[in-house]
């Protein structure tokens, strides 16, 4: 995953929203850019608080941290059970999520010890200063996942088209409503 640096996609939008996305046949690779009214700590914050993701993400049920510890230069490892449900149909998912502070960054990979139901799930949340509106953040969101043989379709399109515009929109309201 490639950081994103202040200057990469700047425009003179009022509020940049801005997604990519490649798919194949289950399964896909998303990006997504948001610029949000809040200093990015209070960015980073929402997106590292996981026991809350159900506040904000209607697909999120339940999400169970198993296992977290914090190193002395301040990085977060933590492993989470997400418990999801969409269009009906409900799954499992462990990962393993590294928050860096001092880079502003959020990654996560699935905890490869457990048994999920995505064949693979891997991530990277960016949060920076914005180029040109004082206290306010931009937020990069990518991510890529492999999905199993038995999801429907609807959801597989849900996953890897609409999921990747609600996964910054959330942090969007969550933060500013902080701020």
């Amino acid at each position: 995953t490639k950081a994103v640096t202040q200057g990469d996609g700047e425009t003179s939008d009022k509020d940049r929203k801005a997604k990519k996305k490649e798919k194949n046949v289950k399964g896909g690779r998303g990006f997504a850019l948001q610029d949000v009214d809040a200093p990015p700590s209070i960015c980073l914050n929402i997106i590292a608080d996981l026991t809350s993701y159900h506040k904000y993400v209607p697909s999120v049920k339940k999400v169970t941290i198993y296992e977290s510890h914090t190193s002395l230069n301040g990085t977060t490892r933590s492993k989470a059970q997400f418990d999801v449900r969409v269009f009906g149909v409900a799954f499992r998912y462990f990962i393993d999520c590294t928050r860096q502070p001092k880079y502003n960054t959020y990654t996560w990979t699935l905890d490869y010890d457990k048994a999920s139901d995505f064949d693979d799930n891997v991530g990277h949340w960016q949060v920076m200063t914005h180029p040109s509106k004082h206290g306010w953040s931009r937020v990069l969101y990518s991510t890529e996942i492999r999905l199993p043989p038995w999801l429907p379709g609807m959801v597989v399109k849900f996953l890897t088209n609409t999921a990747i515009l609600e996964s910054t929109q959330w942090v969007k309201e969550g933060s500013e409503t902080e701020a």
